[in-house]
């Protein structure tokens, strides 16, 4: 169960999510996310699994980070 503020938008997550602030999110920093966004358990476990499969789609450049334009695009196929 979601237990934080959910975000709206793309810019809302990677501002939300971007820890060191380069403008960008890694998948430590998702996953660090989601953690304190979801309580422990089921919920928690199957975000991060999309997750992962949201950046093994979205990662164009394949840097290991999802930029803005990268998490936009990513959205539209799911």
């Amino acid at each position: 169960m979601l237990v934080g503020k959910k975000s709206s938008n793309a810019i809302d997550m990677i501002s939300s999510c971007d820890k060191n602030k380069d403008g960008k999110v890694s998948l430590d920093e998702a996953n660090s996310c989601i953690d304190e966004h979801f309580e422990a358990g089921k919920w928690r476990d199957l975000a991060k699994k999309f997750v992962k499969r949201v950046f093994k789609k979205g990662d164009i450049n394949k840097d290991g980070s999802l930029t803005t334009e990268e998490l936009k695009e990513v959205a539209k196929k799911f």
